[in-house]
């Protein structure tokens, strides 16, 4: 990962804030943040369970899927975060480019 796109997630997530998300995206935000993309997974998949409209947690579970190398999973979580909003649009068009997932 290059250290700019790095710099944009984790920047992203500190502007994005954790007192405007639920429990489960903050944990996981806390997660991604230490690298532990195991962990943040389990709490954004409770995340889009209990909320089928959290633009947010497909977003970031698009991110760990690319991290994965699971393009696929990563292309059907954008899709469904931009299904919901375009408020990641930006953040989810630099992640395609830089995975080349176009």
């Amino acid at each position: 990962m290059t250290k700019r796109f790095l710099y944009l997630i984790i920047t992203s997530l500190i502007f994005l804030g954790f007192n405007c998300s639920s429990d489960n995206v903050t944990a996981a935000k806390r997660y991604i943040i230490s690298k532990d993309l195991i962990k943040a997974e389990e709490y954004l998949i409770k995340e889009v369970n209990s909320n089928p409209y959290a633009d947010e947690g497909y977003f970031l579970l698009g991110y760990i899927k690319a991290e994965q190398k699971k393009y696929e999973e990563t292309k059907t979580m954008f899709s469904k975060s931009l299904s919901i909003s375009n408020r990641f649009k930006n953040k989810i068009e630099e992640a395609e480019k830089y995975y080349n997932l176009k």
